[in-house]
């Protein structure tokens, strides 16, 4: 690749490969990971980003150890966890629950039982922006 005039090939080397547009290409992403459109876009607001288990809901100790809830049955939020919530949305807050489910990965967790969770989660806390 030869470099242009001012320009530095080396800085963004990912840009040469074939596969880098077809990677992000928003027809190949899945809708929950596509942004929202612009017209729900607002700019510079600021957002708190929220971890699921052990700060929203309940832990599962076993053998000393916190592990996600492993049922729906399970998946217990924490008392003020809602009430805190509607606090940071009133005082101007995006709130984002970011949240990685490793059980899902080693095929000890389905990914329904998770989405089940997620959705229980919106009924619960109503003012969550995006889970």
């Amino acid at each position: 690749m030869k470099a242009e005039k001012g320009k530095n090939p080396a800085r963004f080397p990912f840009f040469q490969f074939p596969i880098f547009p077809l990677f992000l290409s928003p027809s190949r992403l899945p809708s929950h990971l596509l942004p929202p459109p612009a017209s729900r876009l607002q700019k510079n607001r600021p957002a708190v980003f929220l971890d699921r288990d052990g700060t929203l809901n309940r832990q599962i100790v076993r053998a000393g150890k916190p592990y996600p809830p492993a049922t729906l049955e399970e998946f217990v939020l924490f008392p003020d966890a809602a009430a805190a919530c509607a606090r940071l949305k009133v005082a101007g807050f995006v709130l984002v629950v970011a949240t990685n489910q490793p059980d899902v990965a080693r095929g000890t967790q389905s990914r329904e039982v998770i989405e089940a969770m997620h959705a229980r989660l919106r009924e619960l806390i109503p003012t969550l922006d995006r889970i």
